[in-house]
């Protein structure tokens, strides 16, 4: 699955709506499967939707703007228009109390079969790369996370490094789960805040480095650094500190 790609993953998105609901379907029951979120937690559900929004915005944003010729013949755009302001309609629809029928009203298998080509259109013009982390990989790394916050919270280090790697944790653990919203970039980007992180506590973290917990979230980061830098050539994390604490 290319998450590199926004309107790739749509689409998977929308799939799968089509696919296990139908218009009697509740809405919230509906998209707490599909987020794999509990059916009562309305604060994620938003959260999760409006990500999904989001998609729509940048794939709309890089069909309408691309001026190649498989999307910017006058028929072709007119036709591209009709599916995103379908997809629009069967979204902007936000009843949590209420149930799939505006979806399915708009966003018909054939919408869906126009996504897909659309998606398949953007890989080729923008030369999107298939995104190389898969979801067993993201699980993997999502476990290791969870276990090393459980031992944060019952470790012997201060209080402020203790904060620290929690707060850093987190926003690796948020950027796996929304992987398939953010892809690369929401990854990059957490690792960008826990490099900094490192080089702003260094001398903090250098005293620590015989806790476990401490390497264990300095492996985390470098672990996922260089996964980043084997499908994002170019964006180079700097990393000269994290090799030097791992040696501590």
């Amino acid at each position: 699955m290319n998450y590199n790609n926004p309107a790739k993953s749509l689409y998977e998105f929308l799939y799968k709506a089509h696919k296990i609901s139908s218009g009697h379907s509740n809405f919230q029951r509906t998209w707490s499967s599909i987020f794999k979120i509990k059916e009562n937690d309305t604060y994620s559900l938003f959260e999760n939707y409006q990500a999904l929004v989001d998609l729509y915005k940048k794939t709309r944003v890089l069909i309408m703007e691309s001026k190649h010729d498989l999307l910017s013949l006058p028929k072709k755009i007119e036709k591209n228009e009709k599916t995103l302001d379908l997809i629009k309609l069967g979204l902007t629809t936000l009843n949590f109390e209420g149930d799939m029928s505006k979806f399915h009203k708009h966003i018909t298998s054939e919408v869906l079969v126009s996504l897909d080509h659309l998606a398949d259109e953007i890989d080729y013009i923008y030369e999107i790369k298939d995104s190389e982390i898969d979801q067993e990989q993201i699980d993997s790394y999502l476990e290791q996370v969870d276990s090393l916050l459980s031992d944060i919270l019952e470790s012997s280090l201060p209080t402020d490094i203790r904060v620290t790697i929690h707060r850093n944790l987190s926003s690796i653990r948020n950027a796996l789960i929304n992987y398939h919203f953010y892809g690369i970039d929401g990854l990059h980007t957490a690792l960008e805040q826990n490099i900094g992180s490192l080089y702003l506590n260094q001398e903090e973290f250098k005293s620590q480095m015989h806790n476990s917990s401490v390497g264990g979230f300095i492996r985390i980061v470098n672990n996922l650094k260089a996964a980043l830098e084997t499908i994002t050539v170019g964006k180079t994390l700097t990393d000269p500190l994290i090799k030097h604490l791992l040696k501590q």
